[in-house]
């Protein structure tokens, strides 16, 4: 099996950034053709609902994948892992006892492999909107015997309660996005969207929170100000650049700004961990389409 995923990430971990650039550019004209071949030969087994163990980081833990959500349900089928560069991120600054968030949770890969971590000592808060894909993270809780350190919300969080349309995308329920839609085949679902400070407000300590929410990352964290200003969280979450600017808001340069205005310290996960210390210069690569999204590590001063 040539796990993709797995060679990518353990490349740009041990080879200088230029000799990476050279590498990635020769795997995706040479080699890339025949790993798909061999990955749509592979995926023909995925034809139903089931659980599949998961190993990282020293952490273990079942999850249920489904070959009706397309792209990341199909990935950890066929690598066993998604995005490990998260989860190792999760390792790192979560530990036994911890309190993780996980706002857009999906399936449920991080809120199990934060179960994991944290422990009976901890807890595991999270929040997905699409009730298919919340039941089959509540299966995953159930079959890791977590239901007592994972409490999982069928509901978005924004700046304010009230009823959205959600666009679930057919072959990615991943990218499903509150802003509108990506992909060519979408459904339509009306979603409950509730404000994170009132939903997390008799939290004791908030230690971890994960957000991948599709453009929706300001409302989001306009919604938990009080949270991040009590607790100081470490957040690890997706940036949206690109498609800020295509709808034409500023949401790029609000985020930027209000982490900053919170006393957090930004970090560019895929470009080396670089510190966006200048907002025009980090947001220029996503309005030159040098690049659609990035995930951003967030550190509260210490």
């Amino acid at each position: 099996m040539i796990n993709r995923s797995k060679i990518k990430y353990t490349l740009k971990k041990i080879l200088p950034k230029t000799l990476f650039v050279v590498v990635l550019g020769l795997w995706q004209k040479i080699f890339i053709k025949l790993v798909d071949t061999i990955d749509a030969v592979r995926l023909k087994s995925f034809t139903t609902y089931r659980p599949v163990d998961v190993s990282h980081h020293g952490h273990a833990f079942s999850l249920f994948i489904s070959p009706q959500n397309g792209f990341i349900d199909k990935h950890i089928y066929l690598y066993g892992v998604y995005e490990p560069f998260i989860l190792d991120l999760i390792a790192q600054h979560l530990k036994k006892g911890d309190v993780f968030v996980d706002i857009g949770a999906n399936i449920g890969q991080h809120t199990m492999f934060a179960a994991s971590v944290v422990g009976t000592e901890g807890k595991v808060s999270s929040f997905e909107p699409i009730p298919r894909v919340y039941n089959q993270l509540l299966d995953s809780a159930r079959i890791n015997h977590f239901e007592d350190i994972i409490d999982a919300r069928n509901i978005a969080l924004g700046e304010a309660p009230k009823t959205e349309t959600l666009y679930v995308e057919t072959n990615n329920v991943g990218g499903s996005s509150i802003v509108g839609p990506h992909g060519k085949e979408n459904e339509e679902i009306v979603i409950n969207i509730k404000r994170g400070d009132d939903e997390l407000k008799d939290f004791q300590r908030v230690d971890m929170i994960k957000m991948d929410v599709e453009g929706y990352e300001y409302e989001v964290l306009a919604g938990i100000q009080k949270v991040l200003a009590i607790h100081k969280p470490v957040i690890v979450m997706e940036f949206s650049g690109k498609l800020y600017f295509e709808k034409g808001r500023d949401h790029g340069n609000k985020i930027i700004s209000l982490l900053q205005n919170l006393g957090y310290n930004l970090y560019d996960v895929e470009n080396y961990m670089k510190q966006v210390v200048s907002k025009e210069d980090f947001l220029s690569e996503f309005s030159n389409n040098k690049k659609a999204q990035c995930d951003l590590l967030c550190l509260p001063q210490k």
